[in-house]
């Protein structure tokens, strides 16, 4: 048979059977039991030309389109609306593709394989896939069949054809001259031609889809690698690289039809043991390598790995330093660095305002603080250079009065935030901190200078990084300072009480 008359003869309408009612559609599929219905879903995209997708969500598992029909019509029995079960919505122009692993779809006398579309008939095109045997049949007879029009990436034969309902497929239209059970098929692909645009279920609602002659199971041991096997070597004996079941064993490889395996000397390989790493096959066993990088960059935990289950972090009590001036005697606890509060002294105090959000996901956290009012000239400070940084520390009145450090943040003097200058001038006597990353958890500060009572400080937190305590709930009188490492000079607001406070939210204002 030449190539152009394979190439004409798919281009042809396939001879499609009257459309099956619904109480005809599982006697229609052989055999009985369930084996000749496709088993899993290799794509699913309700958007593949562009959509709209169907907008009910229950219309959008593809698995529903696996197995025996089992579709149920609505209370009123009108057969056109669905009851949430039994069937997936392709969507405007979406695809859907199925594949069959236990057996396969096979050209024989009469009808091939069946599908059942569901609810108002809608026009679909239809594609199958061959297997890997009928590939190489379809080569040396006439050259592959013609590439899938609809989705030119996959290996699919287009059957030219838009049928709408529930349909059966006779195949010798699309491969006329081949002998009854030649050629063998793993997969079916439907594209919707749906031309309207909206709708719960719009597309082509697909209940079911199998195979619907007899001689298409797959069989280890026959030399063919079809479905889920991964190698076919014509036994079904283990231990020579291709199992009992056509699987390939570990440490071998296997190619070709009957397949010819070989000892895999060197392959990467995974011998199931967390503790070892890089494994590798030597003859026919895998080989465990060294043991795993545990170390998780904690100091507050000691890393080990345990056979059988693998990297394991214990929390630890060990000394620490948490690199923060608002704390000393650091020490691990609960696998994070804490130590106890240190207030500074002598510090400018200002009113100022403290809003404070703490969110489930700590992504979301944020801090807000206003010193205003003050007599400041920062310029001496240079916070776009020189040495040291500023750190924000949030403490309050704990249990017993104990003083708490509960919040601290840092913002770097000099230095380059997110390819730009961290510290730029603002205005003829500000300076304005950026760091979108918030890596020590302040984004933003603003400094500037004045007299008599004119300068203004403005600190932002935000993120990971301003480590916010699970339960924010603030106690008795809180106080915000900000510290200048480098001159030592410092800046402070109390907040004796709240307007909000619980353990979300806290908010202030003296």
């Amino acid at each position: 048979m030449t190539t152009r008359r394979l190439l004409l003869a798919i281009g042809c309408l396939l001879g499609l059977a009257a459309p099956l009612r619904a109480d005809e559609c599982a006697s229609n599929f052989y055999p009985p039991g369930g084996t000749a219905f496709a088993d899993s879903v290799l794509a699913y995209d309700p958007f593949f030309a562009g959509g709209p997708a169907p907008s009910d969500p229950k219309y959008v598992n593809p698995s529903q389109a696996l197995g025996a029909p089992n579709f149920m019509p609505d209370a009123g029995g009108s057969g056109g609306e669905f009851n949430g079960t039994g069937a997936v919505a392709v969507g405007r122009r979406g695809l859907l593709s199925v594949r069959f692993t236990d057996n396969l779809i096979v050209n024989g006398t009469g009808n091939d394989f069946a599908l059942c579309e569901v609810g108002t008939p809608e026009p679909y095109f239809l594609s199958v896939r061959p297997a890997n045997a009928t590939v190489r049949t379809l080569l040396q007879n006439a050259g592959f069949c013609l590439t899938n029009l609809r989705n030119p990436n996959d290996a699919f034969c287009d059957l030219a054809v838009a049928p709408t309902g529930r349909t059966s497929v006779d195949l010798d239209s699309a491969f006329p001259g081949f002998a009854a059970g030649e050629l063998r098929f793993d997969a079916v692909q439907i594209v919707d031609n749906t031309p309207f645009n909206g709708g719960d279920q719009i597309g082509a609602d697909i209940d079911a889809v199998g195979a619907t002659q007899a001689g298409g199971f797959i069989a280890c041991g026959d030399g063919r690698v079809e479905g889920n096997e991964t190698c076919d070597d014509s036994n079904t004996m283990a231990g020579d690289g291709c199992s009992a079941t056509c699987r390939t064993e570990l440490c071998w490889q296997c190619s070709g039809e009957p397949s010819s395996c070989m000892v895999a000397n060197g392959l990467p390989c995974d011998d199931g043991e967390p503790c070892t790493a890089n494994d590798s096959c030597q003859a026919t066993v895998c080989v465990g390598g060294p043991p795993p990088d545990c170390d998780d960059a904690n100091v507050c935990t000691t890393d080990s790995c345990t056979l059988g289950v693998g990297c394991v972090h214990a929390n630890n009590s060990l000394p620490c330093d948490d690199d923060s001036s608002c704390s000393s005697g650091d020490s691990c606890s609960g696998g994070v660095c804490r130590g106890n509060a240190v207030e500074a002294s002598g510090c400018s105090v200002r009113p100022g305002k403290l809003r404070i959000v703490n969110r489930d996901d700590d992504s979301g956290d944020s801090l807000v603080w206003i010193w205003a009012t003050g007599d400041e000239d920062f310029s001496s400070t240079h916070p776009s250079s020189g040495p040291g940084h500023y750190e924000l520390c949030v403490f309050d009145a704990g249990p017993m009065s104990t003083r708490r450090l509960r919040i601290a943040g840092r913002a770097d003097k000099g230095g380059i935030c997110n390819d730009q200058i961290c510290w730029k001038p603002s205005g003829a006597t500000g300076y304005r901190y950026k760091n979108f990353a918030a890596p020590f958890g302040v984004r933003q500060l603003f400094l500037k200078s004045g007299t008599p009572d004119k300068a203004k400080i403005l600190a932002k937190g935000r993120g990971v990084a301003l480590d916010l305590p699970g339960d924010l709930d603030l106690a008795g009188t809180v106080r915000v300072q900000l510290k200048d490492s480098g001159s030592g000079a410092c800046w402070e607001s109390t907040f004796p009480t709240a307007q909000v406070s619980d353990e979300k939210r806290y908010k202030a204002k003296q």
